[in-house]
Protein backbone atom coordinates (compact mmCIF):
# COMPACT_ATOMS: atom_id res chain seq x y z
CA UNK A 1 0.00 0.00 0.00
CA UNK A 2 1.03 3.45 -0.57
CA UNK A 3 3.68 5.70 2.17
CA UNK A 4 1.46 6.83 5.33
CA UNK A 5 -1.42 4.20 5.32
CA UNK A 6 -0.37 2.02 8.87
CA UNK A 7 1.26 -0.65 7.19
CA UNK A 8 4.43 -1.20 9.76
CA UNK A 9 2.45 0.28 12.62
CA UNK A 10 -0.24 -2.54 12.07
CA UNK A 11 2.35 -5.05 13.07
CA UNK A 12 3.72 -3.08 16.14
CA UNK A 13 0.26 -2.11 17.49
CA UNK A 14 -0.44 -6.04 16.87
CA UNK A 15 2.26 -7.15 18.57
CA UNK A 16 1.68 -4.59 21.76
CA UNK A 17 -2.31 -5.73 21.73
CA UNK A 18 -1.22 -9.65 21.71
CA UNK A 19 2.15 -9.21 24.31
CA UNK A 20 4.27 -10.49 21.78
CA UNK A 21 8.04 -9.24 20.97
CA UNK A 22 8.14 -6.86 18.39
CA UNK A 23 11.31 -6.24 15.77
CA UNK A 24 11.44 -4.35 12.90
CA UNK A 25 14.06 -4.93 10.09
CA UNK A 26 14.34 -1.90 8.08
CA UNK A 27 15.58 -3.03 4.48
CA UNK A 28 17.81 -1.08 2.09
CA UNK A 29 20.65 -1.67 -0.24
CA UNK A 30 23.13 -1.91 3.11
CA UNK A 31 20.99 -4.78 4.55
CA UNK A 32 23.71 -7.98 4.54
CA UNK A 33 23.65 -11.59 6.16
CA UNK A 34 26.02 -10.37 9.02
CA UNK A 35 23.65 -8.16 9.81
CA UNK A 36 20.94 -10.28 9.94
CA UNK A 37 22.14 -13.90 10.64
CA UNK A 38 25.22 -13.44 12.31
CA UNK A 39 28.66 -13.43 11.72
CA UNK A 40 32.41 -14.01 13.31
CA UNK A 41 33.74 -10.53 15.04
CA UNK A 42 36.68 -9.28 16.60
CA UNK A 43 35.62 -8.60 20.19
CA UNK A 44 38.58 -7.99 22.92
CA UNK A 45 41.08 -9.47 20.83
CA UNK A 46 39.57 -12.34 19.77
CA UNK A 47 36.95 -13.78 17.41
CA UNK A 48 33.36 -14.73 18.59
CA UNK A 49 30.17 -15.54 17.38
CA UNK A 50 27.65 -13.26 17.04
CA UNK A 51 24.30 -13.76 16.25
CA UNK A 52 22.31 -11.20 14.02
CA UNK A 53 18.96 -9.34 14.25
CA UNK A 54 17.06 -12.00 13.13
CA UNK A 55 18.39 -14.93 14.45
CA UNK A 56 17.48 -13.09 17.77
CA UNK A 57 14.14 -12.59 17.17
CA UNK A 58 12.99 -15.53 15.86
CA UNK A 59 14.55 -17.47 19.20
CA UNK A 60 11.41 -15.67 21.62
CA UNK A 61 8.02 -17.77 21.53
CA UNK A 62 5.29 -15.62 19.81
CA UNK A 63 7.50 -13.20 18.19
CA UNK A 64 6.07 -10.76 15.12
CA UNK A 65 9.59 -10.33 12.61
CA UNK A 66 8.28 -7.41 10.08
CA UNK A 67 10.54 -6.94 7.23
CA UNK A 68 10.44 -3.34 6.61
CA UNK A 69 10.69 -2.39 2.42
CA UNK A 70 11.93 -5.61 1.39
CA UNK A 71 11.57 -4.33 -2.18
CA UNK A 72 14.40 -1.86 -1.43
CA UNK A 73 17.12 -4.37 -0.22
CA UNK A 74 18.88 -6.34 -2.39
CA UNK A 75 17.20 -9.29 -4.01
CA UNK A 76 19.87 -11.46 -3.41
CA UNK A 77 20.42 -11.23 0.34
CA UNK A 78 16.61 -11.79 0.23
CA UNK A 79 16.92 -15.19 -0.83
CA UNK A 80 18.95 -16.52 2.21
CA UNK A 81 15.53 -16.34 3.84
CA UNK A 82 13.92 -18.47 1.61
CA UNK A 83 14.70 -21.69 3.92
CA UNK A 84 12.98 -19.67 6.25
CA UNK A 85 9.85 -18.39 4.69
CA UNK A 86 8.38 -22.04 4.33
CA UNK A 87 5.91 -24.58 7.19
CA UNK A 88 9.04 -26.41 9.10
CA UNK A 89 11.82 -23.62 8.18
CA UNK A 90 14.82 -23.10 9.35
CA UNK A 91 18.29 -21.06 9.50
CA UNK A 92 21.35 -22.93 9.10
CA UNK A 93 24.23 -20.76 10.41
CA UNK A 94 27.93 -20.11 9.16
CA UNK A 95 28.68 -22.28 12.17
CA UNK A 96 26.77 -25.19 10.84
CA UNK A 97 24.43 -24.87 13.85
CA UNK A 98 20.70 -25.03 12.79
CA UNK A 99 17.82 -22.46 14.10
CA UNK A 100 14.17 -23.27 14.20
CA UNK A 101 11.58 -20.78 15.11
CA UNK A 102 10.50 -20.86 18.34
CA UNK A 103 6.38 -21.51 18.53
CA UNK A 104 4.18 -18.91 17.18
CA UNK A 105 7.16 -16.94 15.42
CA UNK A 106 4.94 -14.95 13.08
CA UNK A 107 6.99 -13.22 9.93
CA UNK A 108 5.62 -10.25 7.85
CA UNK A 109 6.46 -7.69 4.95
CA UNK A 110 5.66 -4.13 4.44
CA UNK A 111 6.11 -2.72 1.05
CA UNK A 112 4.91 0.29 -1.26
CA UNK A 113 5.15 -1.98 -4.28
CA UNK A 114 3.80 -4.91 -3.51
CA UNK A 115 7.21 -6.71 -4.69
CA UNK A 116 6.65 -5.63 -8.47
CA UNK A 117 8.61 -2.35 -8.34
CA UNK A 118 7.77 1.33 -8.88
CA UNK A 119 6.55 2.88 -11.48
CA UNK A 120 5.46 5.70 -10.16
CA UNK A 121 8.65 7.22 -9.19
CA UNK A 122 7.80 8.21 -5.48
CA UNK A 123 9.54 5.16 -4.33
CA UNK A 124 13.23 5.30 -5.35
CA UNK A 125 15.58 2.44 -4.57
CA UNK A 126 13.41 -0.03 -4.70
CA UNK A 127 12.74 -2.95 -7.75
CA UNK A 128 10.87 -6.03 -8.28
CA UNK A 129 11.60 -8.93 -5.61
CA UNK A 130 12.28 -12.20 -6.62
CA UNK A 131 9.05 -14.32 -7.68
CA UNK A 132 10.70 -17.24 -5.46
CA UNK A 133 10.45 -14.68 -2.58
CA UNK A 134 7.34 -13.60 -2.87
CA UNK A 135 5.54 -16.80 -3.63
CA UNK A 136 6.72 -17.50 0.08
CA UNK A 137 4.11 -14.76 1.99
CA UNK A 138 0.72 -16.55 2.00
CA UNK A 139 -1.33 -13.74 2.60
CA UNK A 140 -1.38 -10.19 1.18
CA UNK A 141 -3.55 -7.52 2.09
CA UNK A 142 -4.04 -4.07 0.17
CA UNK A 143 -3.36 -1.44 2.90
CA UNK A 144 -5.85 1.66 1.50
CA UNK A 145 -5.75 5.38 3.17
CA UNK A 146 -8.42 5.55 6.12
CA UNK A 147 -11.67 7.42 5.43
CA UNK A 148 -11.32 11.07 6.42
CA UNK A 149 -13.75 11.19 9.40
CA UNK A 150 -11.58 8.19 11.20
CA UNK A 151 -8.08 10.43 10.14
CA UNK A 152 -9.40 13.13 11.83
CA UNK A 153 -9.93 11.27 15.17
CA UNK A 154 -6.38 10.30 14.77
CA UNK A 155 -5.01 13.85 14.29
CA UNK A 156 -7.08 14.73 17.05
CA UNK A 157 -4.96 11.89 19.36
CA UNK A 158 -1.53 12.64 17.68
CA UNK A 159 -1.48 16.74 17.54
CA UNK A 160 -2.23 17.88 21.41
CA UNK A 161 -5.31 20.40 21.67
CA UNK A 162 -6.07 20.16 17.66
CA UNK A 163 -9.69 21.08 17.74
CA UNK A 164 -11.79 18.08 15.61
CA UNK A 165 -13.20 20.42 13.44
CA UNK A 166 -9.77 21.67 12.40
CA UNK A 167 -8.78 17.88 11.99
CA UNK A 168 -11.67 17.27 9.66
CA UNK A 169 -10.44 19.77 7.44
CA UNK A 170 -7.24 18.66 6.85
CA UNK A 171 -8.48 15.10 6.85
CA UNK A 172 -10.79 16.46 3.93
CA UNK A 173 -7.78 18.14 1.81
CA UNK A 174 -5.93 14.84 2.27
CA UNK A 175 -9.16 12.77 0.68
CA UNK A 176 -9.66 15.30 -2.04
CA UNK A 177 -5.51 14.51 -3.46
CA UNK A 178 -5.81 11.44 -2.79
CA UNK A 179 -9.05 11.30 -5.29
CA UNK A 180 -6.84 13.31 -7.21
CA UNK A 181 -4.14 10.79 -7.38
CA UNK A 182 -6.68 7.91 -8.69
CA UNK A 183 -7.51 10.53 -11.31
CA UNK A 184 -4.56 11.61 -12.41
CA UNK A 185 -4.63 15.00 -12.10
CA UNK A 186 -2.01 15.01 -8.83
CA UNK A 187 1.10 12.46 -8.45
CA UNK A 188 1.38 12.45 -4.78
CA UNK A 189 -1.17 13.15 -1.85
CA UNK A 190 -0.22 13.87 1.89
CA UNK A 191 -0.34 10.52 4.04
CA UNK A 192 -1.06 10.47 7.75
CA UNK A 193 2.30 11.82 8.79
CA UNK A 194 2.35 14.77 6.55
CA UNK A 195 -1.31 15.53 7.93
CA UNK A 196 0.10 14.98 11.71
CA UNK A 197 3.32 17.88 10.88
CA UNK A 198 0.58 20.38 9.17
CA UNK A 199 -1.72 20.01 12.37
CA UNK A 200 1.31 20.56 14.61
CA UNK A 201 2.64 23.63 12.64
CA UNK A 202 -0.96 25.42 12.91
CA UNK A 203 -1.36 24.12 17.16
CA UNK A 204 2.31 26.32 16.90
CA UNK A 205 -0.21 29.51 15.77
CA UNK A 206 1.38 29.41 12.48
CA UNK A 207 -1.50 30.11 9.31
CA UNK A 208 -2.81 27.40 7.55
CA UNK A 209 -1.67 28.03 4.32
CA UNK A 210 1.97 28.53 5.79
CA UNK A 211 1.88 25.71 7.91
CA UNK A 212 1.09 23.70 4.72
CA UNK A 213 4.15 25.09 2.89
CA UNK A 214 6.00 23.81 5.25
CA UNK A 215 5.00 20.21 5.71
CA UNK A 216 3.35 19.62 3.10
CA UNK A 217 4.15 21.96 -0.57
CA UNK A 218 7.77 22.42 -0.18
CA UNK A 219 8.74 19.14 -1.71
CA UNK A 220 6.12 19.16 -4.48
CA UNK A 221 6.29 20.02 -7.99
CA UNK A 222 4.64 23.00 -9.20
CA UNK A 223 2.06 21.26 -10.74
CA UNK A 224 1.04 19.52 -7.66
CA UNK A 225 1.79 22.03 -5.58
CA UNK A 226 -0.47 24.24 -7.47
CA UNK A 227 -3.12 21.63 -7.41
CA UNK A 228 -2.66 20.89 -3.56
CA UNK A 229 -2.74 24.71 -2.47
CA UNK A 230 -5.91 25.43 -4.88
CA UNK A 231 -7.34 22.49 -2.65
CA UNK A 232 -6.40 24.17 0.95
CA UNK A 233 -7.69 26.94 -0.42
CA UNK A 234 -11.45 25.58 -1.33
CA UNK A 235 -11.48 23.14 1.60
CA UNK A 236 -10.32 25.17 4.22
CA UNK A 237 -11.72 28.56 5.72
CA UNK A 238 -8.68 30.20 7.73
CA UNK A 239 -10.74 32.04 9.88
CA UNK A 240 -13.22 29.10 11.10
CA UNK A 241 -9.50 27.84 12.29
CA UNK A 242 -8.39 30.71 14.05
CA UNK A 243 -12.37 30.94 15.98
CA UNK A 244 -11.76 27.33 16.74
CA UNK A 245 -8.18 27.31 18.16
CA UNK A 246 -9.65 30.08 20.69
CA UNK A 247 -12.06 27.74 21.94
CA UNK A 248 -15.16 29.44 20.20
CA UNK A 249 -18.25 27.08 19.74
CA UNK A 250 -18.49 25.62 16.38
CA UNK A 251 -20.88 23.62 14.51
CA UNK A 252 -20.49 19.66 16.07
CA UNK A 253 -18.89 17.50 13.36
CA UNK A 254 -20.92 14.44 12.97
CA UNK A 255 -18.39 11.66 12.89
CA UNK A 256 -18.75 8.16 13.99
CA UNK A 257 -16.82 6.70 17.56
CA UNK A 258 -14.53 4.40 17.29
CA UNK A 259 -13.99 1.25 19.72
CA UNK A 260 -11.66 1.11 22.26
CA UNK A 261 -9.63 3.84 22.86
CA UNK A 262 -10.41 5.76 19.57
CA UNK A 263 -7.39 4.56 17.37
CA UNK A 264 -7.76 2.26 14.43
CA UNK A 265 -4.39 1.24 14.77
Amino acid sequence: GPAGTGKSTFWEQFAARTGRSYTQIVCDKTLSRLELFGGYQLVNGSTQWRHGVLTLAITRPGAIVLLDEPSAARPGELIALHGLLVPGGRLTLETGEVVFPADGVYFAAADNTAGRGDETGQYIDTGPMNAAFVDRWGVTVQFEYLAADVEAQILVKRVHGLPLSVALSLAEVAATARAGVLAGTLSIAPSLRRLIAWGGQIMEKRPVLRAAQVTLLSTLTAIDREALHQIIVAKIDEDAVKRALKGEAQPAPDVPKLDGDGNPF
